[in-house]
This record gives C-alpha cells, sequence and structure tokens, in this order.
C-alpha cells in the first residue's frame, strides 16, 4: 500500500512538471494578444503617404507580441521609416533598436538624446542614433510610450509601467521609431523626422493609449 501511494505521488509529480513544460513551451512560441488593432493607425499623416509592409510570425514571436507595424511613408519624394512595437503587458522586454540596427556593415557613430515637440507644445525626449553602413548612413529616432508619458529612457518607462500597474492593475508600453537614409546632411533628415513625429506622435497616442 505504501509503495502503491509513493508510485502515485511520483506520476502527479511528472504529469505536473510536463503540463508546465508544455504551457511555458505555448507562451513561448505563440505572441501575447495585444488587444488593439494597431493597423489602425492612419496610412497618411500631414501628407505623408504610407505602404504597409508585413510583418513574419517568426519577428512576432521574437519580439512576443502581435502587434507590430511596419510602413514607409513617402512625401515629396522623401521616405521614412515607421516600426511601432507595441505590449499590454508589463512583464515584457522591449527590445531596443540599438540591439536590432547594427550589422550588416552598419554601425552607429553617434547616439543623443533630443527633444522633439508635440501639436501642443509639449516637449518631449527621444533617442537619436546615427549609422553609417555600406548602404547607406541612416538616422534614427526612437522613444517609449506609457500611460502618460514619453520618454527617450527604459527605465523611467518600466518605472512608469510597474506604478501603473500597482495603481490599475493595467498597465501597457509602445516602442516608436522612426528612421531616414540622409539625402543631403544629417541635421537636414533629423529635423524631417522631428516634424514628422510633432505631426505623429499626438495620433499614436491616440490609437494605442
Amino acid at each position: 500500500m505504501q509503495r502503491f501511494s509513493l508510485r502515485l505521488i511520483c506520476l502527479i509529480i511528472i504529469l505536473t512538471c510536463s503540463t508546465g513544460l508544455v504551457f511555458l513551451r505555448k507562451n513561448k512560441i505563440q505572441p501575447a494578444v495585444s488587444g488593439i488593432n494597431i493597423t489602425g493607425i492612419p496610412l497618411k499623416i500631414a501628407g505623408w503617404i504610407a505602404n504597409e509592409h508585413s510583418v513574419q510570425e517568426e519577428t512576432k514571436a521574437i519580439l512576443e507580441t502581435e502587434a507590430v507595424l511596419i510602413r514607409e511613408y513617402k512625401k515629396d519624394g522623401q521616405s521614412i521609416w515607421l516600426s511601432i512595437v507595441y505590449y499590454r503587458d508589463s512583464k515584457v522586454a522591449l527590445h531596443l533598436p540599438e540591439s536590432c540596427s547594427v550589422g550588416q556593415g552598419s554601425f552607429i557613430v553617434k547616439k543623443q538624446e533630443v527633444k522633439v515637440s508635440d501639436h501642443q507644445r509639449k516637449e518631449f525626449s527621444a533617442n537619436k542614433l546615427v549609422l553609417n553602413g555600406n548602404k547607406g548612413n541612416q538616422v534614427i529616432m526612437y522613444y517609449f510610450e506609457t500611460n502618460g508619458l514619453k520618454t527617450a529612457s527604459y527605465g523611467a518607462m518600466r518605472w512608469t509601467m510597474m506604478m501603473s500597474h500597482i495603481k490599475s492593475k493595467t498597465s501597457s508600453a509602445g516602442l516608436i521609431r522612426v528612421s531616414a537614409l540622409v539625402d543631403e546632411t544629417e541635421e537636414k533628415t533629423s529635423s524631417i523626422l522631428r516634424n514628422f513625429l510633432t505631426d505623429a506622435s499626438p495620433i499614436f497616442t491616440k490609437y494605442l493609449f
């Protein structure tokens, strides 16, 4: 009787561990559901018209979210690439553009924090990266947004999410990234990106938060 009980306990432990491994594997492979329609962000913003680009399921799995947007906005012969990655769960860590941008002959030559004004003349900080590469030089600007905060600081974003989660049990965040190849000068390209964010950032807030 005692030997039978011991076997039963061992069987329960094995089944429990197996179920746990299946659950963890399933949640690791399948991206989290975002709960929003990120493609609802307008294709036309301040004269810029976008082409939608599909996002591979493998990319969504790596980023651990279904809410990934990649678009190319064009205006007057210029192109701006927009990427948005949105999470509704504070437990997920965002992938920083620095790690995704370097490679295939590109390297970062400058990183600094810049100020961007929205339509209400409220300033927020964004990160600016300048990349040199064999496919041309590139300027990238990105920032994080969570409930009531736009910031260049990943730490500030995580802190705000944590406090929001404690107070309301809900939290969400997004990584907004724009980039363009340097056509004439770095300063001109940076100005184009900054002006685009001035027009577009209130729209992103409306649709994401």
